[in-house]
């Protein structure tokens, strides 16, 4: 699957954890969210991002042979993703998208371009966030 820019299927955000995952269920907890599996609960801060613009989704395997999805950005969302991440270095962001946790990395340092959602992912997993992102 590879798809060029269009509109994501539902708003893409980045919030900040502010709490430990747990394996407690999330159902009805406020300000709590699920990771794509359903098996992890994220206490989340209201979104400090939300993109505006058209993405780009792409599953494939990385270089090392992990599989990731790559969202291309454009416009402000580019800058703004950069913006964020340069002044959140060392803490947890969460991407969320239709209530559900992506991925909930620990920022290394500003992120320019595209956004590489990883972390021992499964084929499976890649294409349900591509098919989430963009059906």
């Amino acid at each position: 699957m590879s798809t060029g820019f269009g509109p994501p299927a539902h708003p893409v955000s980045f919030r900040k954890v502010t709490g430990p995952a747990t394996g407690t269920p999330c159902a009805g907890a406020a300000g709590r969210v699920p990771d794509i599996d359903h098996r992890m609960c994220f206490r989340l801060a209201p979104a400090l991002l939300t993109l505006h613009h058209d993405i780009a989704v792409r599953p494939q395997r990385s270089e090392y042979g992990q599989w990731v999805v790559t969202l291309g950005l454009q416009g402000v969302d580019i800058s703004a993703v950069a913006e964020l991440t340069t002044s959140h270095v060392d803490e947890t962001i969460a991407v969320v998208s239709d209530d559900v946790v992506l991925v909930a990395p620990t920022v290394q340092g500003p992120i320019r371009g595209a956004v590489q959602i990883s972390g021992q992912l499964t084929q499976r997993t890649a294409y349900r966030i591509a098919h989430l992102l963009r059906p």
